[in-house]
């Protein structure tokens, strides 16, 4: 009487094929999430800076120029004219590498959020192919 031990080689080849086809999925839903995880980043960022711009505004009545640095990339505007100028943050590191958001301040003081990564959706932030 012969005990058999362990998997055939066919079981083994299904689960590899298996375990294959669910990598294939998985690996781009996985650096979609990662864009869109930087992107939010970016984005909030941005926002982190837009209470510095009215508090700016506010007393000096131009805006100001903005350089600084979050864990993806940097933050920057330039000083010049209410309504004149935009909020950006550029993704400079990881997967989202090139990624711009841009927070549009009107001279009314609403902000719009802009940004350049097509496949990617953040509520209240719309997609813009010029930046």
């Amino acid at each position: 009487m012969r005990i058999n031990k362990g998997f055939t080689l066919i079981e083994l080849m299904i689960t590899v094929a298996i375990i294959g086809v669910l990598a294939a999925v998985a690996i781009p839903l996985y650096q979609q999430y990662v864009q869109k995880a930087a992107l939010a980043t970016a984005v909030g960022s941005a926002n982190n800076y837009q209470t510095i711009v009215e508090e700016y505004v506010d007393s000096h009545f131009i805006f100001p120029e903005i350089s600084a640095a979050f864990p993806l990339g940097k933050v920057s505007a330039v000083s010049g004219s209410i309504g004149s100028n935009d909020l950006f943050a550029h993704i400079e590191k990881g997967i989202a590498k090139g990624t711009t958001v841009r927070m549009q301040r009107d001279t009314q003081g609403r902000w719009k959020c802009h940004h350049n990564k097509t496949n990617i959706q953040i509520k209240g932030c719309d997609y813009d192919a010029s930046l």
